[in-house]
């Protein structure tokens, strides 16, 4: 996947040195950046939703409480990717080829919690997530940005007690900012010989040598979103297993993405720095654009409503719960899933 720069590099190098009749239309390209930018943007509110689905409707009184780690990814669909890949004549390497058919994950990870209520029948949850800056700086040329926060209450309508299944409805907020950077994507350099023009149009010895250097591309995607949920969750423990199924209706007032391939342009004359103005002079002289930084960018914003069924079940083991859990945007048809083990009393 990581080819396609070194293509856009490519369009963008022969641009400088081109008549203007002549410029690449990047606008196919462009239009397909900022279409999987928009799936990104509306998938992030289903991602910061991850954590907290726990099997139980509703944990218990206090002192009935449980820790543990949550994991879990909403998935964009292939589709959002697919014009991209389209337009820069590639396809997924073999090892990546189970995309097409279950999509593109883009993953959380957090702490979460519960504790029992005092007096009616409620439980409480937090979750908390992030990458330390230490950690970050120690990644080297790829760098991941993680930092997930949120809660809710559930209110229990109905005990799980003999026949009796747990009911409860709840509420919640969900916070998520994640990103990604890739230092270098191609890695290499890509130079452009620009002798004829500087020797023709800016006067430079012919015996030099004159060279356009696009650094090896920097990449940028980060996304945000903030999310309330109102959820109804139905569950019955059945000897070491706890099913549940529920229903969930969430607005995201932000979801957004934004995207930047950026490569910075150096000019050299005989192996060393040279001066730009020299190059831009040139260029104008030959009635050209002259060259510049190379800058692909990509925002979306996509807040709005998501109606979600979800459902799953526990492993009891003791104090430790191991639980799976699935949903289903009815709305947009995005789907994902979560994994959480925790020990609960």
């Amino acid at each position: 996947m990581k080819r396609w720069v070194p293509a856009l590099c490519v369009f963008l190098l022969a641009a400088t040195v081109l008549p203007a009749q002549t410029l690449p239309d990047f606008a196919p390209l462009e239009a397909a950046f900022q279409e999987f930018s928009d799936a990104v943007a509306g998938t992030a509110g289903s991602t910061a939703m991850s954590g907290l689905s726990w099997s139980p409707a509703h944990l218990g009184q206090f002192p009935h409480f449980g820790i543990g780690l949550s994991a879990g990814a909403a998935v964009l669909p292939y589709e959002a990717i697919a014009p991209l890949l389209a337009e820069i004549g590639e396809t997924l390497p073999t090892g990546l080829a189970f995309v097409e058919t279950f999509g593109i994950p883009l993953p959380s990870a957090v702490i979460d919690a519960r504790i029992g209520g005092f007096g009616i029948p409620f439980d409480i949850g937090l979750k908390f997530g992030f990458i330390p800056e230490s950690a970050k700086a120690a990644m080297g040329d790829v760098r991941v940005d993680h930092l997930a926060a949120g809660g809710d209450v559930r209110f229990a309508i109905l005990q799980d007690k003999g026949w009796v299944p747990g009911l409860s409805i709840g509420a919640g907020y969900s916070y998520l900012k994640g990103g990604i950077h890739i230092a270098g994507v191609t890695g290499e350099d890509t130079t452009v010989d620009i002798h004829d023009l500087m020797v023709t149009y800016g006067l430079k010895n012919p015996l030099g040598t004159y060279e356009l250097v696009y650094a090896d591309p920097d990449l940028d995607l980060t996304w945000e979103s903030h999310t309330v949920e109102a959820k109804v969750q139905l569950s019955k423990t059945l000897l070491i297993f706890t099913p549940h199924v529920g229903f969930g209706a969430a607005y995201s007032f932000i979801s957004s993405a934004d995207g930047l391939i950026e490569s910075l342009v150096s000019y050299l004359e005989d192996g060393s720095a040279g001066d730009m103005a020299d190059v831009e002079a040139a260029f104008l002289a030959a009635g050209e654009t002259p060259p510049a930084d190379v800058a692909l960018l990509a925002s979306s914003s996509a807040p709005g409503w998501a109606l979600r069924v979800f459902g799953g079940t526990s492993v009891n083991l003791w104090v430790l719960r191991i639980d799976l859990d699935a949903y289903y945007n009815l709305l947009t048809g995005a789907y994902g899933g979560n994994v959480n083990l925790r020990v609960e009393l």
